[in-house]
């Protein structure tokens, strides 16, 4: 009863927005078009650009350090530690984003602009590849473990194994060598 209820009213504040809007048509046009330069608002691609990669690089960031976790530390389980990370760094990231959109708001560059809008794109793409490098490397370990996984699909010099044999995943385990 309830929900139907809610739904109901969600419905009808809708319907009341869309025939305002319909019946208010021409002024929000024309408020649009008297409010927004043709190239664009330089401030709201900025916002975009900067909060698109913030949100990018917090959730990789989140999902590196849940699947850290979730390698090296498995005390606790892995929907325990999601929950875990996301009460400290979701305040942090709240904050963040808060401080990006003030620093818009209170720094705003002029709609007149005509320069490069984003000088230091090529530093926030270095800064993503080194976050993204530095989580693969976390999550995967040193590179010393590397000789021991390169081993295991090494023919070994002892065993017969067909070249058919040697395609099929459960070789490696010693099942299924015999040729067929």
């Amino acid at each position: 009863m309830v929900h139907s209820t809610w739904t109901s009213s969600l419905a009808a504040v809708m319907a009341i927005g869309l025939a305002w809007y319909w019946l208010k048509r021409p002024a929000c046009d024309a408020e649009k078009d008297f409010t927004t330069p043709v190239e664009g608002d330089s401030n709201i691609e900025r916002f975009g650009l900067y909060a698109g990669i913030f949100m990018g690089l917090g959730l990789s960031i989140t999902n590196g350090a849940k699947g850290w976790f979730n390698i090296y530390r498995t005390d606790i389980p892995e929907d325990e530690w999601f929950r875990i990370i996301w009460s400290y760094l979701g305040p942090v990231y709240l904050g963040i984003l808060i401080l990006i959109a003030l620093w818009i708001l209170i720094w705003p560059q002029s709609r007149i602009f005509r320069s490069r809008r984003f000088p230091h794109a090529y530093g926030l793409m270095w800064l993503v590849l080194i976050v993204q490098n530095a989580i693969a490397f976390a999550i995967t370990g040193p590179y010393s473990n590397g000789k021991r996984s390169t081993q295991a699909f090494a023919p070994d010099s002892n065993s017969a194994r067909s070249p058919s044999s040697l395609l099929r995943p459960y070789a490696l385990s010693g099942e299924g060598t015999s040729s067929d």
